[in-house]
């Protein structure tokens, strides 16, 4: 009825959704939202809730940070470059700001330098350090990519070391870190279902690593700093088995807890729970 009733009026009408809602490609495609719109139909309890489209993700651009970067670590838990965006902009949460043109954003688990990439396209200062020297290599190939890409601006500063997040110390960093974003180590891959009395023993052997990090980053912190960790979160026959008693631990050792947050697909077996903090 809606497509005659458009016909009448001399409107070009192609129903492009029926079933579910549309992907960001389908969107940019049709580009329904330079010639058309994007409206979904949410059935809720009592009511109907219609909402429109009015932007979709950059998802060519993500594509290229995540798949055409030069270095690439398999074994480690390849955290998305939206996911690394979004939790720097979690940062916001604490400090009321997502300008982060001039601030150091700091990053102990930098990996192959995914959070220090999307930091730097941000504007922002970045530093890394990881102790395995393979993921120090591929944070410089991965950041020097990117700038010659011409995604960062030119007159940031980056330093990425080597270092065991559990022994850093304040003469490790040239200037005040105003934040730490950081996917922690999650722990021995879990392809398979893994029984829930080795997931607590996997959880048992990380907890010391995580609390004498935050002792540590006690250490190189002023108060009001934020800072966002990604921590692991198993899943058990469709259960959750998070990490016992973290945020009261962390609120323990000197850090306000603001809000968690979980990010899961559905065929993970280990998920990220991520905590949003600020130094007391």
């Amino acid at each position: 009825k809606v497509k005659q009733n458009m016909k009448l009026r001399h409107r070009n009408v192609r129903f492009l959704n029926k079933r579910e809602n549309l992907n960001s490609g389908t969107i940019v495609k049709a580009k329904l939202l330079q010639n058309g719109t994007d409206f979904n139909m949410i059935q809720m309890p009592g009511k109907m809730i219609h909402t429109q489209t009015v932007a979709v993700q950059d998802f060519v651009s993500y594509s290229l940070r995540d798949y055409e970067k030069p270095a690439r670590l398999a074994k480690e838990g390849m955290l998305p470059p939206k996911l690394a965006q979004m939790m720097i902009n979690f940062t916001a949460l604490v400090t009321g700001s997502t300008d982060f043109k001039g601030k150091t954003l700091y990053d102990p688990f930098c990996g192959s330098g995914t959070v220090l990439g999307e930091g730097l396209i941000k504007g922002a200062h970045v530093i890394g350090s990881d102790l395995d020297p393979k993921a120090i290599d591929a944070a410089e190939k991965n950041l020097d990519w990117l700038q010659k890409k011409g995604l960062t601006p030119e007159k940031i500063r980056k330093k990425i070391f080597e270092k065991d997040a559990q022994e850093i110390t304040k003469e490790d960093f040239p200037i005040i870190i105003d934040m730490i974003v950081s996917e922690t180590y999650l722990g021995p891959p879990c392809h398979n279902r893994v029984p829930a009395e080795q997931i607590k023993e996997i959880q048992t052997e990380l907890m010391p690593l995580y609390q004498k990090t935050f002792e540590r980053l006690n250490e190189i912190l002023n108060p009001g700093a934020s800072v966002v960790m990604a921590f692991p979160i198993h899943y058990y026959n469709g259960h959750e088995m998070p990490l016992p008693h973290l945020a009261k631990q962390l609120q323990e050792l000197g850090y306000k807890h603001h809000k968690s947050l979980t990010y899961h697909r559905r065929d993970q077996v280990v998920g990220r729970e991520i905590l949003i903090l600020e130094k007391k």
